[in-house]
């Protein structure tokens, strides 16, 4: 398969879980809503929040990779 082949065929897996990821992402936005109407209520300002949750979404993805690499890493070494 050409280049242009497997764009399209990436473009296509894409567009198939598109919808899934959009819900996802969609139930993301509410838990994060809720989360920041926590932290305000606790006296966090604007500012405080939108500095601190980018950095902690940061880190939990960065958590999550590794430990799914990880697991994925044993699965494929006793298989």
């Amino acid at each position: 398969m050409n280049q242009r082949g497997r764009e399209k065929e990436m473009r296509e897996t894409w567009e198939s879980f598109r919808p899934w990821m959009k819900r996802k992402l969609q139930e993301l936005d509410h838990m994060t809503r809720q989360i920041e109407y926590e932290m305000r209520s606790v006296g966090a300002s604007s500012k405080m929040i939108y500095e601190f949750l980018p950095k902690a979404f940061a880190e939990l993805w960065r958590e999550v990779a590794r430990e799914e690499s990880e697991k994925h890493e044993r699965k494929e070494r006793s298989a």
